[in-house]
């Protein structure tokens, strides 16, 4: 328990970062929804095109795809961290 409280303590300060970056870009989205509304909209409506299609899908259904969403992703990341990984190492 003690190790733990002190691991607490010392990382507090990457908690610290983490919290003034979240509430820095919290700040920044409202400013910017607050001066320019249409682009907020905007971005809501794509979202809604982009997404919405999985709020129709049952739930089995819908954890499939976030699934698959998810898969696809990593392979992607995978890919891409083997591809740009290997230039670096070649150079």
């Amino acid at each position: 328990m003690q190790k733990d409280i002190e691991y607490f303590y010392s990382s507090k300060n990457y908690f610290l970062a983490a919290v003034a970056v979240f509430s820095i870009s919290f700040a920044a989205g409202v400013l910017i929804s607050a001066k320019y509304p249409g682009a907020s909209e905007k971005l809501l409506e794509m979202m809604k095109d982009t997404y919405g299609g999985i709020t129709a899908l049952d739930p089995f259904e819908r954890m499939l795809e976030i699934f698959k969403n998810n898969v696809r992703t990593s392979f992607m990341a995978l890919m891409g961290g083997l591809v740009f990984g290997l230039i670096p190492l070649l150079l």
